[in-house]
Order: C-alpha cells, then sequence, then structure tokens
C-alpha cells in the first residue's frame, strides 16, 4: 500500500480553485504531505473572512497565481512556471443560482479547464509519451447531488445514502 505522505512527498502539484473553501483545505492537506502546491484561482470572494487569507494559505504553498480559469494565456503561464507532475482540478462554480444564470460559464470552468490543462502539458512536450505527461484529477462537489423541482423552484438534494452497517 502507497501512504499518501510517500506519494506526494517532493511532487510539484498544479491545483486549480486553491482559494475557495474545499481548495484551501486541499492546499493545506498536500503542503502538509510535502507537496509542493502551485494554485492557480480566482481571489477570494470574501477576502478577510475566507478561509483561504485568515489561514495565509498563500504564503504557505509553493504559489498563489490569481487568474480566471477560462483564460487560456493566463493558465498556461502558470502551468508552464508551475511545471507540475500532478494536476488537481477543483475549481468551480460554487454558487448554484449562479449556475443557472450563466450554464456556459459553469460548463467551462468545470469542464473545459481540465481539457485545456492537458492540451498545454501535451504542446511543451509533443515528443514525450502519454505516460510522462501529469495526470489530471477532475474533483466535483456536487457528483453526489442532483437538482430537483420544487413548487418554489429546484433544490439540490444529497443521493448519498450511508453505507449498512456490516453484520457480523
Amino acid at each position: 500500500m502507497i501512504c499518501l505522505a510517500d506519494f506526494y512527498d517532493g511532487k510539484r502539484i498544479f491545483l486549480t480553485g486553491h482559494t475557495g473553501f474545499k481548495g484551501s483545505w486541499m492546499s493545506l492537506l498536500l503542503e502538509q504531505l510535502g507537496g509542493e502546491v502551485h494554485g492557480f484561482a480566482l481571489p477570494p470572494v470574501n477576502r478577510r473572512g475566507s478561509m483561504f487569507e485568515q489561514l495565509a494559505i498563500g504564503s504557505r504553498i509553493a504559489s498563489s497565481t490569481y487568474g480566471d480559469i477560462r483564460d487560456s494565456a493566463a493558465l498556461d503561464a502558470a502551468l508552464s512556471a508551475a511545471r507540475p507532475d500532478i494536476i488537481i482540478h477543483m475549481a468551480a462554480q460554487p454558487l448554484v443560482r449562479a449556475s443557472y444564470r450563466d450554464p456556459l460559464e459553469t460548463w467551462q470552468t468545470i469542464f473545459s479547464a481540465p481539457s485545456t490543462c492537458s492540451r498545454r502539458c501535451a504542446a511543451r512536450a509533443p515528443a514525450a509519451p502519454c505516460s510522462t505527461l501529469p495526470p489530471i484529477n477532475v474533483t466535483r462537489t456536487a457528483s453526489g447531488s442532483g437538482p430537483t423541482a420544487r413548487k418554489t423552484g429546484w433544490a439540490v438534494t444529497t443521493r448519498i445514502q450511508r453505507p449498512k452497517p456490516a453484520l457480523s
């Protein structure tokens, strides 16, 4: 069995969405496991009250770059500077109502960015075999949720069920 600390120790990790709630936790975890974390995200929405700012995560990780994940030039520059071994994509549209108002922006943030990351990494090493390109982990928070219709509008409800206890 591989220990997480052994796996991440010394690896260069490009983490999108590092200023968000879950991205902040992931930044701290990866940093504690010995990873060299390079974050790329929009600035925190609530600068004073965000976990990212309160725990000074930007100063704890190798680099913290503010940029829009849909801006391919900014994303490419950050990827070039980070030279990642691993890419973890956590950037998202965290506000459900905003995602309904602008579904294209939400789609581009969640699904187009991993494709852009992989194309950029492949373009920098066109002769390299696929096995040398960094793996990309796409993490979605709504994977266990889905919208349901109600008289007052849409609601997101969880579909994840508690595991049944094992019989002894």
